[in-house]
């Protein structure tokens, strides 16, 4: 049975010269390259767009790609564990203007996150 290396070549590349357009090709085509520029994932972390002017760059222009394992949860999981520690139904621990309250908080967050990751 013939197996993949456990460990490929690293790829690198120079971004001193990358346009957007290019920044942007790479995003699709090699987004575990892309995501190893600095820039690009601090500005990930904070939820912001990454700046990818001289400036901001790090001293070193060469970035090599990194992999990594990556898990994500349904958001089904991530609200049952946040309302984990309520027993019985919602009706019976909250009244009718607690669950709209929640609701609206919900949405509030909801929209928040979609108008950061745009």
């Amino acid at each position: 049975m013939i197996t993949a290396p456990c460990a490929p070549e690293p790829i690198e590349i120079d971004i001193s010269n990358l346009s957007a357009e290019d920044l942007q090709s790479l995003k699709q085509d090699d987004p575990f390259l892309y995501y190893s520029i600095p820039a690009v994932r601090r500005a990930v972390f904070n939820l912001e767009e990454p700046d990818m002017s001289e400036s901001s760059l790090e001293e070193s222009t060469t970035v090599k790609r990194c992999t990594r394992v990556s898990f994500e949860c349904h958001s089904d999981l991530i609200m049952e564990d946040l309302m984990g520690g309520f027993e019985g139904d919602f009706e019976d621990e909250f009244d009718q203007s607690d669950l709209e309250q929640m609701d609206l908080e919900f949405f509030k967050f909801l929209e928040q996150a979609n108008a950061r990751q745009q």
